[in-house]
């Protein structure tokens, strides 16, 4: 319920303001005990195989290593997710 009239009161405030710059942010909604925010895993796993086709396919060893720097990152990001 505390969510829906967030969101009620958010479309009012955006209904009668002008200009878009002004409106505020949407509301989040509570955290339910129990509840887990959802995982970014399939982003993850997209961008993870994205640069592995472009780091393997690039003639330049440059790019080559700096798409191994970024899927480290982002088995460490992913590590941090579990």
């Amino acid at each position: 319920l505390a969510d829906r009239v967030a969101q009620l009161q958010y479309t009012l405030i955006c209904v009668n303001t002008e200009k878009k710059s002004q409106r505020p942010d949407q509301p989040e909604p509570i955290r339910r005990p129990g509840a887990k925010p959802r995982k970014k895993r399939t982003e993850v796993a997209y961008l993870e195989d994205q640069l592995r086709r472009l780091g393997a396919a690039h003639p330049n060893p440059t790019v080559r290593a700096d798409t191994a720097a970024a899927r480290a990152q982002l088995s460490e990001l992913r590590a941090e997710l579990d």
